[in-house]
């Protein structure tokens, strides 16, 4: 399954988005969708994290490069996986069966 969230390079507490990816690799294949510039600072802080750059952000109406839903979407129909869509500070204990 991907797992797909967009991380955040300014959250509040890093130790709590570290938790929470290690928390879903039980699960699944976790990948950011983020736009460049965000990659760029989020690799020094999550190196173990998988990243897919995508230029489909709302930064027009938000003034910040937030991904769009379609980008996470899109990319699991690509891969051809299940997608499970989470927010970045959601800690996974288990999965309805």
């Amino acid at each position: 399954m991907l797992i797909c969230t967009s991380l955040s390079p300014h959250h509040s507490n890093k130790i709590i988005q570290h938790s929470c990816i290690s928390s879903w690799k039980i699960y699944g294949n976790p990948v950011s969708v983020n736009c460049e510039k965000e990659i760029k600072l989020l690799k020094e802080t999550y190196p173990d994290m998988e990243y897919v750059a995508t230029k489909q952000t709302s930064e027009w109406l938000n003034k910040k490069p937030l991904a769009n839903i379609s980008a996470l979407i899109s990319l699991a129909i690509e891969r051809g996986e299940d997608l499970l869509i989470i927010n970045s500070d959601i800690l996974l204990k288990s999965l309805p069966e």
